[in-house]
């Protein structure tokens, strides 16, 4: 898929701000920051990274501005609460802080980062078990990724049931790992079990709001079954997370089209067509709404 001109530029100037940061350099990482906010004043990662550099520099208001700018734009983005979290343990500001973080793990519970922050923070305030809890967690989390890296190697294999099996046992361990979710859904997609496949994906979205890709599947799923209502409330979601990104304006078109909604759905292609001009799949799916609606040249 190819980004537009804007997104590779933004991209660019994201690592390089990033590269600054970890190196240290937080007057340069903030300068590269400004320089592209300036051209892309509601791009949420370059506010939460300006954000960070300005914690850095102690420059404590004007980090709180670009988190609030940043939860404006995607009230359920998980990493505005993590840097908000930042902030506020800068400031002393315990309590607050250890909001901020849960409120982070709440949207995207994979944030293993966001753990180790809130772990001392609980130290800290003697909430003794829930940072041991949270140490719990962060070993239980280790032990899905390899659980999950087997499943892959059975699912390779066709050992459906034994990856079936091992996905149980991880939700069973920890029933907010969404990551585990999508993988089984995946598994019931290949099986065309569309409906067990929608149950754990609408769960996963239910617990992680902003991932992408479980949204996706949601609505390739819910196509699946005919319910082209929901395939498209659930697209119109995918493309409010990121409108940059062609495959959800391709979902959102299909879903339209199979409701009849044919010129609402050439309006999402050539939108996704705009991000991915040379996208085949795509452009023989516009072609044939576009004959059907008559529209032959």
């Amino acid at each position: 898929m190819k980004l537009t001109r804007d997104a590779i530029i933004v991209e660019q100037l994201f690592q390089q701000a990033q590269t600054f940061l970890q190196s240290g350099e937080v007057e340069s990482a903030e300068a590269v920051c400004v320089g592209a906010l300036n051209q892309y004043p509601d791009d949420v990662n370059l506010l939460c990274l300006s954000a960070r550099a300005l914690v850095k520099l102690h420059r404590f208001d004007e980090a709180n501005e670009r988190i609030e700018n940043a939860l404006s734009f995607f009230p359920e983005f998980a990493r505005a609460y993590e840097v908000r979290g930042d902030l506020l343990l800068a400031k002393g500001e315990l309590p607050a802080a250890a909001e901020a973080f849960q409120q982070a793990l709440r949207l995207d519970p994979k944030r293993q980062r966001t753990r180790m922050k809130l772990g001392p923070v609980f130290m800290h305030m003697g909430r003794i078990e829930e940072a041991q809890a949270l140490q719990g967690e962060i070993v239980d989390f280790s032990q899905d990724n390899k659980d999950i890296a087997k499943a892959a190697e059975l699912e390779k294999e066709e050992k459906f049931d034994q990856a079936e099996k091992l996905y149980r046992q991880i939700l069973t361990r920890h029933p907010d790992n969404v990551s585990a979710m999508r993988l089984w859904a995946g598994l019931g997609i290949q099986q065309k079990r569309y409906a067990d496949a929608e149950v754990l994906l609408q769960q996963a979205v239910k617990v992680a709001p902003g991932f992408g890709r479980a949204l996706g599947d949601l609505v390739t799923v819910q196509y699946e079954q005919e319910k082209f209502a929901d395939a498209i409330e659930t697209a119109k979601r995918l493309v409010a997370l990121d409108a940059n990104v062609a495959n959800g304006h391709f979902l959102l078109a299909s879903a339209l089209a199979s409701a009849g909604h044919l010129q609402d759905a050439v309006e999402s292609f050539d939108n996704g067509l705009k991000i991915a001009p040379d996208d085949v799949k795509a452009l023989c799916a516009k072609g044939n709404v576009c004959r059907t609606i008559g529209d032959q040249d």
